[in-house]
């Protein structure tokens, strides 16, 4: 059968539709999630099924974020349009090495960088928006598998936490390996957190993709 290949703004155009359909998903998946996670804890004996019933529904906000990394990435790795390292991004490579020097018993045994490619959108912290895409996504098709993930991708969710320590409902812990962590990602980013300036998430993810490839998205 033959196919033709997607064309730039037909693949953007198609991934904006699929990225405001997942918006919408996890939206509505996390009011019920949280609904019935209330309802359970209001009852006088926690029953197994109600237990299930609110994990079902936390779980599927999780794949549905997960979806939404995995599209990012995908716009990433076929239309961003690299950067030169900003300041952070230096400044984050210059740290790693210091302790790769200082403790040489580090998982990481040569020079640190960032993988150019990477460096697009906004910094978070000190990491582009990019990298941080980029470990999340690995994370997510790797859950389960009970191995750690490479170096670069644990060092994303250990920097998110250093930025987020304060944020005990979220979940870092990228060496458990049977966790999904697609939703701490994506409200880190501020893509499914609550915003306070009236913007939506959604339209938070729109202005991160249009900085990525350097265009109106």
């Amino acid at each position: 059968m033959w196919t033709h290949p997607v064309a730039k703004e037909e693949f953007l155009a198609g991934s904006k539709v699929a990225a405001q359909i997942l918006f919408d998903a996890i939206k509505q998946h996390s009011k019920s999630s949280q609904t019935k996670a209330i309802a359970a804890l209001c009852q006088p004996t926690l029953s197994l099924e109600d237990f299930s019933a609110a994990s079902v529904e936390h779980v599927a906000c999780e794949m549905l974020a997960g979806s939404l990394i995995v599209l990012a990435y995908k716009i990433i790795d076929l239309h961003g349009v690299a950067q030169a390292k900003g300041p952070g991004a230096l400044h984050f490579e210059s740290e790693i090495n210091r302790l790769i020097r200082e403790h040489p018993g580090a998982r990481i045994k040569k020079e640190f960088k960032i993988p150019p490619r990477l460096c697009v959108g906004r910094e978070v912290g000190h990491l582009p928006l990019g990298v941080i895409v980029h470990g999340a996504r690995n994370q997510y098709c790797h859950f389960g598998e009970h191995r750690r993930l490479d170096p670069l991708n644990e060092l994303v969710f250990n920097h998110l936490q250093q930025l987020y320590a304060d944020a005990e409902w979220l979940n870092f812990d990228a060496k458990d390996g049977g966790r999904i962590l697609a939703l701490t990602a994506t409200s880190a980013l501020y893509w499914t957190a609550n915003g306070n300036d009236g913007s939506t998430g959604f339209e938070r993810f729109c202005e991160d993709m249009s900085e990525v490839i350097g265009q109106p998205y």
